[in-house]
């Protein structure tokens, strides 16, 4: 998400859910605050490592291209065949 012109104060607490579910019936969530990252060399990596990123975006410097990782956060494994069901905290960075 390009930030552009709106300033970094309105997006310094954004909050983010996200769930999957797995062929095995197994179903992840995980929530929590978003925490933009501006380093040059993961962004570099990620370029590097991820055919599909690479793709669109060709370098780490891409103005486009941005980082995010979860802090304050909460994950969870659900099990649709009956196993037990676990959590995670994601602690502040």
């Amino acid at each position: 998400m390009n930030r552009g012109n709106k300033g970094n104060q309105s997006w310094r607490t954004i909050y983010i859910e996200f769930s999957l579910s797995t062929p095995d019936l197994a179903i992840l969530r995980i929530r929590g605050r978003i925490r933009y990252d501006q380093d040059q060399g993961i962004k570099q990596r990620i370029i590097d490592t991820n055919e599909l990123v690479r793709s669109i975006y060709h370098q780490g410097n891409h103005p486009v291209f941005e980082i995010f990782y979860i802090e304050e956060g909460k994950a969870s494994v659900s099990y649709l065949d009956g196993r037990q069901s676990e959590t995670f905290t994601i602690p502040n960075s």
